[in-house]
Parts: C-alpha cells; structure tokens; sequence
C-alpha cells in the first residue's frame, strides 16, 4: 500500500482531435504528491470520460481522492470501496477522525460512525452502507433501510437481484477481507426487505428469534435464506469438530465426519467439507462426492466439479484435466465452460457444452451471456485477443486492466498496430515512438480512426490521442 505507481483510471467520451497527435492534462500531481499503487480498482468504459485516482503528498504526509480532475478529499489514509463511472458521484471511501469513521459515498458524507464501511454485490443489486450506531448495526441498501441488527455482516449477502450462484465471484468488497469464499462465512442476509442474521447460538429473523441452537453443543455458523418461511443455518459442533448440523425449516441433519460446511442453492443443497473431500447432498441425502474440488455450482442444482484428474458437470464427465483449471463456469447442464492449463504443454484447452473450444498459450475471463453464448480472452503468439459470443475474434481483451503493463493493439484492417510495455518510457504507434511514458489503458477510437491512451508523464496525467491515416 505504501509503494507508489502511476496507476489512474480513465473513462471517456472520444472527443474530436487535430490531426497527427494530441496531448490533453487530465491532472497535474503536485510537487510532493504522488500516485499510490493498487489503491484503485482500475475499470474502463470507454462511453463515459471519468476517471478516479488516490495520490499521497510526501511532504504533508496526507492523502487524496479526486474524481474527474478534483479533489474530494484531503487528509489521513482513506480506504475506497466503491467505483462506478456510470454514475455522477460513483464512489464511495472510508477514514477515521478521533476514533470515529465518516464515509463519502456517492458525494454525501455521513457519520460519524463507530463503524461502517460499504458493501457492493457483483451478482447484482445496489451497494450497501453498514453502519452502527451505539450497540446496533444498520444498512442502507438504495432507497431502504435495514436494523438494527446485532453483529457487524462484515460479509453481508445483498440479494436484492438473483445472482449467478459462482462461489468465487458472487459477492465482492474492495475493503472487507476473507471474501474468497464468502458464502460460507455469512452471517447476515439482506433480501426483499427482511434481514436474517446470527449471533453465536441465536438465530434472529427481523430482529425477533426464530431458533435458539444449544449454545453447549456449538454456535451457528452461515445463514440461508429463500423467504420468510423458508429459511435455515449451519450449526458447528465445539465439543466434536467432525460433527455439522444443518437446521432447514426447522429441521435438523446431522453430518459426521465433516468439520464445515454451508448451505448452497436455495437451501436444498448442503456442501460438506472435511479436509480431504467435498460432498454434496440434497435434502440431507447423498447427492454428489466426494469430490476434490468443488468448481462452480449454478442455483438450479447443477455442480461442476473435479474428482481425481477428471472434471464433471453433475454426473457427466466433460473434460480431462492434467495441469491446473484457470477458469470454470457453469449456469446449467447445457451451458458451461472450463479451462485448464495442461502441465505437459503449458498450454489451455479451453471446453465447453460443445466440446473442446481450442487450445491457448493462456485464456481467461470465461463468460457466458444469457442465451449461453461463450466468451473469453486468449493469448496467440504472445498477443491478447478476445472470442466474441457471437463467434467472432478481436484483437485486445474484455478488460483493460488485463493490458495493464503490456499493451498490443492492432487495428481490426491490421494496417496500424499500437504497443506499449511498462518498461519503456514510450509508446510504439506504426513503428514511430510517441510520449515519454508507458501507456496505462490503450484503445483503437473508431469513430475517428485513432489510437488513444493514457500515462503519466513527469507530474502529468495526460490523455493522448494519434489519428491514423
């Protein structure tokens, strides 16, 4: 956090530029001041022109937020959890006076708090403001509010939209921490404007209690929630760490020989954890497993996962995979993609529903729209291309920030190229050497035939812009 690069991000309308080259000042950094490493989320959408960086002045030891050029804020380290340029105000960051934090979200300060931060859920739905006041916490999620509650969700499920149902990418916070797995540690459901929550052996619907586990026996672990008649918990035994009791309805099951686990797919699927296997049940019966690893699950009941070197969609082997997945996806038993990184060739084969798509010096960032529809970045001969869902192939990637440290570009006639590696204080457009930076995002402009990028020059974030003849 205390290392300093030049890291920005950038948003914009293409607007018209003279012929040959333009250079435009988005921001001129002081002369102490300094752009802190990481602590942006790099994004890019290129119909909008914002951009938001954190900078440090070394010699008044304080931080700065600006947004589209002005700063925000001014003062001791801020931590950002929140950023989307499709909105007016799309940020939101957290600091500390005397003990107390204020937040800034979406422009508004709010506080003081004795704690609170602000959640985001990438399935989907608005970001939450959590907060407490006194002994109680409480939440703003859009236009509703929620509480008190008792504990601190410092892993809240916001489930004001369906999500997809990834283990790995449901839920998302820049700030709070052990998220990797989230939907096995929450402890506090949002949705539909009721809140079901959990403290120690307590299990709490809307305030009022619901179910009260014997605190001799263990605590309760995650929440479920479907609605407000159904509903449960996971229930850890502290005498016996090998004992998981699973509470659906009011209705207990208990399984031996496993030390965690957590309720999955509205409430009718129960993943079981030991720390040599995975298995999954349904409605307390044996279902799948076990298994070595559990890959993704759909919320209608559909698993992908591997056993040994194989790799199945429920109970149908798809792949064989002798390396390492870099990817996996799955919405049901038609629709699903995985990728794995041979150890024989260093390369991935890329299969879906299809069979096997191709094979790749690397790919990620698997996709599949809602008729199925499959995309994902790949690299060919060390350059970045992108397999559109509808089958066809672009130069460059779905993401900027994956050309974050080398950028190639070529245009879809392949008559100009741009490259930029951040070991070089230039970039290349056509074979001539433009600037005196690296480039941090980079981008063919077809509406006037262009290549336009961003670096940081001396104490300048500039905007350049090259017209292609």
């Amino acid at each position: 956090m205390k290392n300093y690069i030049s890291i920005a991000v950038l948003l914009f309308f293409a607007s018209p530029f003279a012929q040959g080259i333009n250079r435009e000042i988005l921001y001129t950094l002081g002369r102490n001041e300094v752009v802190v490493e990481s602590e942006a989320k790099m994004l890019c959408d290129i119909k909008q022109r914002n951009f938001a960086m954190i900078t440090y002045d070394t010699l008044n030891n304080s931080y700065r937020f600006i947004w589209n050029g002005n700063v925000v804020y001014q003062g001791d380290y801020l931590e950002l959890s929140y950023l989307n340029f499709n909105e007016e105000n799309g940020y939101a960051f957290r600091y500390y006076e005397a003990e107390k934090v204020w937040i800034n979200f979406r422009g508004k300060l709010q506080g003081p708090y004795e704690e609170g931060g602000v959640l985001r859920c990438i399935g989907g739905g608005e970001p939450a403001l959590i907060y407490r006041l006194g002994t109680k916490f409480y939440a703003n999620v859009g236009s509703k509010k929620y509480g008190p509650m008792m504990t601190f969700p410092n892993n809240l499920e916001i489930q004001e939209k369906e999500s997809s149902g990834s283990i790995n990418s449901n839920f998302y916070s820049l700030w709070a921490e052990d998220l990797a797995y989230c939907k096995e540690y929450v402890t506090a459901i949002i949705s539909g404007g009721n809140i079901l929550e959990a403290e120690s052996s307590t299990l709490y619907l809307n305030g009022e209690i619901k179910n009260t586990y014997d605190a001799k026996r263990g605590s309760i672990g995650r929440v479920a929630y479907v609605s407000p008649s159904n509903f449960g918990f996971v229930a850890y035994y502290d005498s016996d760490p090998y004992h998981t009791e699973v509470w659906v309805n009011g209705k207990s099951s208990i399984f031996k020989g496993y030390n965690r686990g957590f309720i999955i797919n509205k409430s009718d699927y129960f993943l079981a954890v030991s720390n040599d296997r995975i298995s999954i049940l349904k409605n307390g019966q044996p279902y799948l497993g076990p298994v070595d690893e559990l890959l993704d699950y759909s919320n209608n009941g559909d698993f992908m996962y591997r056993a040994n070197n194989d790799i199945y969609v429920n109970q149908k082997r798809i792949a064989t995979c002798n390396g390492y997945g870099v990817g996996a996806y799955i919405r049901n038993d038609k629709s699903y993609v995985f990728g794995c990184n041979e150890e024989a060739t260093n390369k991935v084969v890329v299969s879906d529903a299809m069979g096997v798509k191709g094979t790749y010096e690397y790919a990620n960032g698997f996709k599949l729209d809602a008729n199925g529809a499959l995309s994902f970045n790949f690299y060919n001969k060390s350059r970045p291309f992108v397999q559109k869902s509808n089958g066809t192939v672009a130069n460059g990637s779905l993401d900027f920030s994956y050309t974050f440290y080398t950028v190639e570009l070529k245009t879809e006639d392949g008559n100009h190229s741009f490259e930029s590696n951040m070991e070089y204080n230039y970039v290349v457009v056509d074979g001539e050497m433009f600037g005196s930076a690296p480039a941090l995002q980079a981008w063919h402009e077809k509406s006037n035939n262009s290549f336009q990028w961003t670096a940081l020059e001396n104490n300048q974030f500039v905007l350049f812009s090259k017209t292609l003849r």
